[in-house]
Parts: C-alpha cells; sequence; structure tokens
C-alpha cells in the first residue's frame, strides 16, 4: 500500500510513500539531508 506524493516527469521517477511518511527532501527540495531535516517536525497522531 502507497500513496501518491510526486512526479517527476523529467527524471521518470514516481515518488509512492506509506501513509505519513512525506519524505524530508520535499521540505527544502534539496540534496542536503540536515538541511531537509531541519524543517521537519514530528506531532503525535490520533
Amino acid at each position: 500500500f502507497a500513496d501518491f506524493r510526486h512526479l517527476d516527469p523529467e527524471k521518470e521517477i514516481l515518488y509512492l510513500v506509506n501513509c505519513g511518511a512525506h519524505t524530508p527532501w520535499f521540505a527544502t527540495r534539496t540534496d542536503d539531508v540536515e538541511s531537509n531535516l531541519d524543517k521537519v517536525s514530528l506531532d503525535k497522531q490520533a
């Protein structure tokens, strides 16, 4: 089971992720992992 998140036709990549598992890359859209993770926060789920 996966959720559709993003389609990049130029790179021919289809991003399918588990529900709630947004990739940190989308936080800043850079390849700098530390920069991306600085913008990510985890919240409690019901």
